[in-house]
């Protein structure tokens, strides 16, 4: 069909122009705002929000009266705050701007307010401005010079303490910044900003043209043309600004290269087509004259993001920005200059040297007015004196005061001086939090006190932070060219990369050579650029520190596995435990041919390891850490020594343990053992690998030093005067890097039983029946044995000589002795049970253990089970008391008291006291079901593996430590079990109302006080180790399972319950998301986030599940599969969803998935299998979460 106006409208009908016609109807269409704009307008309209409903009137009708908009801007101009908290001003800016995104979104939603309206309320705006005197400006232009990029440049490299993620973040952090300072870009163009959230827009490699050119001097010189996503050019890409950089006619320093890191980033990703490596790119010829030679990408990588954040998404614009900021302040700005500010100075220089036109271009501006409105200086940069003289025209003075803009000084506070910090702590505000935080340890654990701790500890950082920001502003910048070491050496910050550099090789060259002049094609710039590549490549920048070796690791050949070693129980435990194995050159007689990989061993694995070897031929081995080499024997130690005191420029000022990438760096000294002459060499450089074994022993020699000494430093080579003993704490705080305990910790030897009591029964440890039983002489005739408790699993290792009782009070259990107290007697009622079949005849003769009826429970119990609090127990070492056997049993952490549950069916053996519930403390090692369940009944009768024990205790045994002999076991079992036609029928302990026994054993819970984690389950290789009565409810607990999943089936059938299709279970929940989708936007309302947000209105505790049923019938398998699918579908869209979604920011989206967002769907799903509508499906998923955890169980 031939163009023209003739059949125009069939043509379109044609190409399915009817097909849709949405958006066609009468309202106005407006523009489509960014994200960011967005927020601004949400955010005026909640201001506007929260004023009417102070003031009692309609938001609409409202906006049209005049008094009312007077008033309401009135409040916003006196209530806006700056940038830097309440006292700091906002600009007028800002005043004028809420007024504006205010009239404009409810143009947007409303008819608009009448211009006269609006005039007269900006003009009301202006004077409310004038008489709260806000500034015109939010902050002065400011000019970031080539001057400051260097110094951003000498921190980076030369002096940086500071350890990145990765260390390639270090060579994309200065190819961003050279980017940004040599083609005055915004932020946004080539990083994702905050104003272009979730739109992916920036730099990719498909923007960069990599070239080689012939230069004027007839040499091949690499060049690359960017093109930036320009702001306001989102409609016309084909008018983005496309600037080139090169590396430069003259040689410069190798700093100032914008190829340098561009290059070793593309060639560490193998970014271009054709080269691979250094030598390729550098023998590529110089074209001929005015003739070019591409670098092609590879498809592959043609698409992605040139600069790269912590996944494979382009990296985000407040990323980088904050670590500019921090950058600078490492590098000494009380305020660091900002990507605008380096802009601004390119604006200005490229005005001055080229047309207008060329300037807008390079800007990326629409009006020329821009750049003489926000970005010319007020010094124009003129000579007008050497114009008038007619002399020769100088700028460096206009362009020096112009740097002034961004003040620097070289000795800036980095932390807060030890004085100021101890000013600071004394405050009446501090010592506050202090007294809140002493206060909220002695409370019971809780949500409540856990959230306010937090709050308070954030609070105190605040504080330290913002007492740090106002000393810096204080802080006076006079002499710089008598800058005082002691102000310099505040804190260490400024050495501690000379401290650390030889454990990095490649940052080591780098931060001399990065400042060499030179061409890139020299041997030295192949040298940089290969540094950086494989610095770039690096997962961390501390590799192998020396002297700490991998094939230093002399574990033996068979000991060698990538899983952690078992525990070590002969009389030498040795290095090795607790710590990962892994082929080492010491264990296999062979060279390393890799790098090592996350099994290698730590540093402390191969410290320990390599000391101990060449200590056990030597008798004595150390580790000097300032010449990184191994010392052997004891008088080569101490000559070694010596020799350092001699040449005290060897030893560093800073005396503290320095960690750097997860490696130690530096080993720390004791600066006042440093100074004391009275001791051995050896002794005055004794090396410390811990930090509080450091800071304790400082502390304690600091105090001797306080009691008895004169003022001055301890360090003969510091002289820094001192005038007093506070003064030189806060001189070895500042200049030594000392550090010292708030308190003396007293060892466990020290702690009496008054100190245990005085400790707050939440705070306290463990205690165990061995405390009480083992305080007295212990006949040496009864073995015995120590337990140690490392991760809750008890190893068993011979004790040590030594008569002392250390409570549980402090720390976990490391060592239990003997003292000098008698135990208790105890009464003793035997009740003899009959024989245990299949007993050792070792054990039948020190024991008579209790039997295990087979007999079927049928009676109907009517009678409520009366329960009683218990203890879960543990194997401890033998008593006095009772002859030694594997099978002792002992009453577990008699603090800690739990509510007792019902019993669990079929699975949980029973305890019963003769004593009355409030004195119970009797109880036997559960180590058997798949869950820890006591409970105790008066009233009892035989059955299968329930079983309760009966045990008369002595009066002058301590209440809170019972001793339980099988030998005066009564045994007595209770299932509180009667039949009905819809089969068996838990009695209920509370309010007697019967329900089936597959949903009560299901939904009883394992309950401490104030923990949720459920008890550790033996492994099944343990049932070796177990005792008789262990192996039998062992055995007993697996047949019975298998009844229990039987008649869960059999109840399944009788509710009618469908049989679930797996396979499809997928697709089918894909039916389902946009209705979960519009939940997420808060579109559409749901009765499961009504119940969650009932439940946090009533502050209804948190626990372990959703308390909304999840997946009902689905159980835990269909539960894991909706919430896996519902998080694969909706997780990037969390942070966007979340702003608009009040209830999903205050629950947080793992929380709102498990209690709204699953429920839901399993609610929906049920729909479609028992065709009932929404209520009824939402009470068959309540009613069916027991048997669904049985039926569906996770695998």
């Amino acid at each position: 069909m031939a163009k023209g106006r003739k059949g125009f409208f069939d043509r379109a009908e044609q190409r399915g122009s009817e097909l849709d016609k949405t958006g066609i109807d009468g309202k106005p269409v407006h523009k489509s705002l960014e994200d960011g704009t967005k927020r601004r307008y949400k955010d005026a309209m909640n201001i506007w929000a929260d004023y009417c409903t102070k003031t009692y009137k309609d938001p609409v009708k409202a906006a049209y009266d005049l008094k009312t908009l007077k008033h309401f801007t009135k409040g916003i101009v006196w209530g806006l705050d700056g940038c830097e908290g309440e006292n700091d001003l906002p600009s007028a800016k800002s005043a004028r701007q809420v007024w504006k995104d205010f009239t404009a979104q409810f143009r947007r939603q409303n008819d608009p307010i009448p211009r006269n309206t609006t005039l007269s309320v900006t003009n009301w705006i202006k004077e409310q401005i004038k008489k709260r005197g806000l500034p015109a400006s939010k902050r002065p232009r400011r000019y970031a010079s080539d001057n400051h990029l260097v110094h951003l440049g000498t921190q980076l490299w030369e002096r940086d303490w500071f350890e990145y993620k990765r260390p390639g973040i270090r060579v994309s952090t200065w190819s961003e910044t050279l980017d940004y300072g040599f083609t005055s870009a915004r932020v946004g163009e080539y990083l994702e900003s905050t104003a272009r959230a979730n739109s992916g827009r920036g730099l990719y490699h498909r923007d960069i043209i990599f070239i080689v050119f012939r230069n004027e001097h007839g040499k091949p010189e690499f060049a690359a043309q960017l093109t930036r996503d320009a702001k306001g050019m989102t409609w016309t890409p084909d008018k983005r600004p496309e600037q080139a950089i090169h590396e430069g006619s003259e040689p410069r320093p190798f700093l100032l290269n914008p190829i340098l890191p561009k290059l070793a980033m593309c060639l560490a990703r193998g970014a271009f087509r054709d080269y691979k490596t250094i030598d390729d790119v550098f023998n590529i010829p110089a074209p001929p004259e005015k003739e070019v030679y591409q670098l092609f990408w590879e498809p592959s990588i043609c698409n992605c993001p040139f600069y790269e954040g912590a996944t494979t998404e382009i990296e985000k614009a407040n990323s980088y920005s904050t670590r500019l900021n921090d950058l600078g302040r490492r590098a000494d700005y009380v305020k660091p200059p900002t990507i605008h500010d380096f802009r601004a100075e390119g604006l200005h220089l490229i005005d001055s040297l080229y047309s207008t036109a060329q300037r807008m271009g390079h800007g990326g501006q629409w009006n020329e007015r821009t750049h003489r409105q926000h970005y010319q200086p007020n010094n124009p940069g003129t000579d007008g004196q050497d114009a008038y003289l007619r002399g020769k025209i100088r700028t460096i003075v206009a362009d020096l005061f112009r740097g002034m803009t961004v003040a620097r000084n070289p000795d800036l506070f980095h932390c807060l001086p030890a004085e100021k910090k101890a000013e600071l702590e004394a405050s009446p505000e501090f010592t506050s939090m202090d007294s809140e935080l002493k206060f909220l340890k002695t409370q019971p654990p809780s949500q409540d006190r856990d959230r306010r701790r937090r709050e308070i500890y954030r609070d105190r950082q605040k504080m330290r932070k913002k007492g740090l920001r106002h000393a810096q502003k204080a802080q006076p910048c006079e002499r710089p060219w008598e800058a005082k070491a002691e102000i310099r050496s505040i804190g260490g910050y400024r050495s501690r990369f000379q401290r650390i550099r030889h454990l990095m090789p490649e940052r080591s060259r780098l931060a001399k050579s990065m400042f060499e002049v030179s061409c890139l094609r020299s041997s030295e710039g192949h040298q940089v650029l290969q540094d950086m590549i494989v610095l770039y490549k690096q997962e961390k920048e501390v590799t192998v520190r020396l002297g700490l070796e991998p094939d230093k690791c002399h574990c033996h050949p068979t000991e060698l596995s990538v899983e952690p070693a078992k525990s070590v129980t002969p009389k030498r435990p040795g290095p090795h435990k607790g710590f990962r194995r892994w082929p080492s050159k010491a264990g296999l007689g062979v060279a390393l041919s890799s790098t090592p990989n996350s099994t290698t061993p730590s540093w402390k694995h191969i410290y320990m390891c390599h000391k101990q070897y060449l200590s056990g031929s030597n008798g004595f081995a150390e580790l000097c850490s300032l010449c990184n080499r191994w010392i052997v024997g004891l008088d080569v130690w101490e000559q070694h020594c010596q020799s350092h005191l001699i040449a005290p420029q060897t030893i560093p000022i800073q005396c503290d343990p320095l960690i750097y990438g997860g490696t130690l760096g530096a080993f720390g000294y004791c600066p006042i053992c440093l100074g004391n002459t009275e001791l051995l060499a050896r002794d005055r450089m004794q090396q410390f690998t811990r930090l509080d074994y450091w800071m304790s022993h400082v502390t304690k020699c600091t105090e001797e030093l306080d009691r008895g000494s004169a003022a001055g430093c301890s360090i003969p080579w510091c002289d820094i005067p001192c005038e007093n003993a506070l003064s030189r704490r806060y001189h070895l705080q500042d200049v030594h890097c000392a550090q010292f305990n708030k308190g003396f910790k007293r060892s466990s030897q020290d702690v009496t039983a008054e100190d245990v009591d005085e400790i707050p029964s939440c705070k306290r440890g463990r205690k165990t029946l061995n405390n009480k039983l083992t305080a007295g002489p212990v006949d040496p005739s009864i073995p015995t044995e120590k337990y140690q408790f490392i991760d809750e699993t008890p190893e068993t290792t011979k004790p040590p000589n030594s008569t002392a009782v250390h409570s549980r009070a402090i720390g976990k259990l490391r060592k239990k002795q003997s003292s000098a107290k008698q135990p208790n007697s105890l009464v003793l009622t035997v009740v003899p049970p009959p024989p245990l079949a299949n007993c050792p005849t070792d054990v039948k003769d020190d024991i008579a253990p209790p039997t295990i009826s087979n007999k079927v429970f049928s009676e109907v119990v009517a009678a409520p089970v009366e329960l009683a609090p218990i203890k879960p127990v543990r194997p401890v070492s033998s008593s006095p008391t009772l002859p030694h056997s594997k099978d002792t049993e002992v009453t577990r952490d008699p603090t800690e008291e739990f509510d007792a549950v019902p019993l669990r069916i079929l699975t949980s053996p029973m305890i019963e006291s003769s004593t009355p519930p409030s004195d119970l403390r009797t109880g036997t090692a559960q180590e058997c079901s798949g869950e820890h369940f006591l409970s105790t009944s008066a009233q009892a009768d035989w059955s299968g593996p329930n079983v309760s024990f009966s045990v008369e205790e002595s009066s002058d045994l301590d209440p809170d430590v019972q001793c339980l002999d099988l030998k005066v076991v009564e045994l007595k079992v209770e299932l509180p079990i009667s039949y009905s036609p819809h089969g068996p029928i838990l009695v209920s302990d509370s309010d007697s109302e019967a329900t089936t026994t597959l949903d009560r054993c299901v939904n009883t819970s394992y309950q401490r006080p104030y923990r949720e984690a459920k008890a550790s389950l033996p492994p099944r290789r343990q049932l070796e180790g177990m005792n008789l009565l262990h192996q039998n409810a062992f055995s007993e607990i697996h047949k019975h399972q298998a009844e229990l999943h039987h008649a869960a089936e059999l109840e399944w059938v009788r509710r009618g319950y469908p049989r679930i299709g797996w396979r499809r279970l997928d697709a089918r929940i894909r039916k389902f998301l946009p209705a979960l989708d519009g939940i997420l936007d808060g579109e559409i309302s749901s009765p499961f986030l009504a119940q969650t947000k009932l439940a946090r209105k009533r502050k209804v505790p948190q626990t372990i599940g959703n308390g909304n049923g999840e997946a009902g019938y689905y159980g835990p398998r269909g539960s894991q599969i909706m919430r896996a699918q519902i998080i694969r579908e909706f997780e990037s869209q969390f942070p966007r969803r979340r702003r608009r979604n009040q209830a999903l920011r205050r629950t947080g989206f793992t929380d709102f998935v498990s209690k709204v967002l699953v429920p839901e769907l399993a609610a929906k799903l049920i729909e479609e299998d028992m065709g009932v509508d929404g209520g009824k499906a939402r009470e068959i998923l309540r009613e069916s979460v027991a048997l669904g955890g049985i039926v569906h169980k996770l695998h």
